[in-house]
């Protein structure tokens, strides 16, 4: 769905129930003190009958600005790495775009894994003012006056609800499994070559652009060295940027295991990730 003129969103990303509880609160308190602001928590945003991935790709489109719900237990979560690369690629400057909201660590550098490249805060009054500040900064509105309309929310309702949500059992469940999460990538990419009436053996394969880290590819191959043994081809997007189709076949195992990581890892280095099955032959 379409912003309406001189809104800006922000995307709340969550995996586990605390982080849920938490993502929840966030939402509320953009609500409360933006005008302009749009937020989208990925379920309680995403109608009955939605496909949730498709649904994401989409809302991430026009995403200004990403807070992204960390929980010791849910920082390795495939779903909520996904989402946060999927948010570096799209959004310009993601370092200071993108902000974990760190829920209950005691110390900034106790957050391990890939959203470490980002400026995180505690969830905390400091931190969560920081955070405002930075969308703020994004959206273009004074941020003095947010200040004061965060210091009258904070003391009046937020701090206790923060500290409700923080309570809440961690559950390390995403909001769907990995397994679903690959079923529906699968089922989206592998859908495209009908669609389209190409094949990725066309001369869509001879239109990849120049800068195709090839390098940066191999060195990411190498840490998933199953995925590695499967027929793979260089192919061009319908944007025409560099995308790596691989043919999974009967090998849904790997997907599962591996199939999120890898994706998340190639999008750092602007490649997009295409999952098959069958249609990828061997030479």
């Amino acid at each position: 769905m379409a912003l309406a003129p001189g809104k800006s969103k922000v995307f709340i990303s969550w995996s586990g129930n605390r982080s849920k509880q938490v993502a929840i609160v966030w939402r509320d308190l953009l609500s409360h003190l933006f005008d302009a602001v749009v937020p989208f928590m990925s379920e309680a945003d995403i109608g009955a009958g939605e496909r949730g991935l498709a649904r994401i790709e989409t809302e991430l489109d026009d995403t200004h600005f990403g807070i992204i719900v960390v929980t010791q237990e849910n920082q390795t979560s495939q779903w909520l790495n996904f989402e946060t690369g999927a948010l570096s690629k799209n959004l310009p400057d993601a370092v200071n775009r993108v902000a974990p909201s760190l829920v209950d660590f005691s110390r900034k550098s106790d957050a391990t894994g890939p959203l470490t490249q980002f400026q995180a805060n505690l969830l905390d009054r400091e931190g969560v003012e920081r955070i405002l500040v930075a969308i703020a900064d994004v959206v273009q509105v004074n941020a003095d006056s947010i200040r004061k309309r965060f210091d009258l929310a904070w003391s009046a309702e937020f701090e206790d609800r923060f500290a409700k949500a923080c309570e809440t059992p961690a559950g390390t469940s995403d909001p769907r499994s990995d397994r679903e999460v690959l079923d529906e990538i699968l089922t989206i990419t592998r859908d495209l070559p009908r669609n389209s009436g190409n094949s990725f053996n066309d001369e869509r394969r001879l239109s990849l652009p120049l800068d195709i880290p090839l390098e940066g590819i191999r060195d990411i191959l190498r840490s998933f060295p199953r995925i590695a043994e499967l027929p793979c081809r260089l192919a061009a997007s319908d944007e025409g940027a560099p995308l790596l189709v691989i043919d999974i076949d009967d090998a849904r195992d790997v997907m599962v295991s591996e199939g999120v990581p890898l994706a998340n890892a190639l999008i750092t280095i602007g490649v997009g990730t295409a999952f098959r099955a069958g249609y990828l032959k061997r030479d």
